[in-house]
């Protein structure tokens, strides 16, 4: 999980930097067009660059660590586990939730904000705050059933 979610996290701030980046020339665009009409400048000329960056910088900078921690969590099940049916279906239902999710995360940008900020609020919260509770159960209990090496014959 702790690998999934530290790789993803460079993922989402390059891809950060790009979506703000184009926001932010769209609107220097739209400002350069609206002064060649004559129109004064105003604040609104960055309302692309802002709401990009509440989107992406504030709501929603633990998205992509989510999906990829699923992925990773579902490898880690699949490698630790000594059920042989769980073993071979934990991976690919780790991948399975990571895209679903994240399917459902770029879906919930065309239902307009009251319905993405439903989807943000009912979905992604909850899933976040469960994964984040996980990881700390499982933190706890690696403490108290420490993983031995194997052992060296003497």
């Amino acid at each position: 999980m702790v690998l999934g979610g530290i790789t993803a996290c460079g993922f989402a701030f390059t891809e950060n930097a790009l979506y703000l980046g184009r926001a932010f020339t769209d609107d220097q665009q739209q400002r350069l067009d609206s002064i060649g009409l004559g129109e004064p400048p105003s604040l609104r000329d960055f309302d692309g660059t802002v709401q990009t960056f509440v989107l992406r910088g504030l709501l929603s900078p633990f998205a992509h660590p989510l999906f990829t921690a699923l992925t990773g969590l579902g490898l880690a099940l699949a490698l630790t586990t000594g059920r042989r049916l769980l073993a071979r279906l934990a991976a690919p239902g780790g991948l399975v939730l990571a895209t679903a999710l994240h399917g459902t995360w770029n879906a919930a940008a065309d239902l307009g904000t009251h319905g993405f900020l439903l989807v943000y609020a009912v979905l992604m919260v909850p899933c976040f705050a469960a994964l984040v509770c996980f990881a700390a159960w499982a933190r706890t209990r690696a403490g108290r059933h420490p993983v031995r090496g194997p052992s060296r014959g003497r």
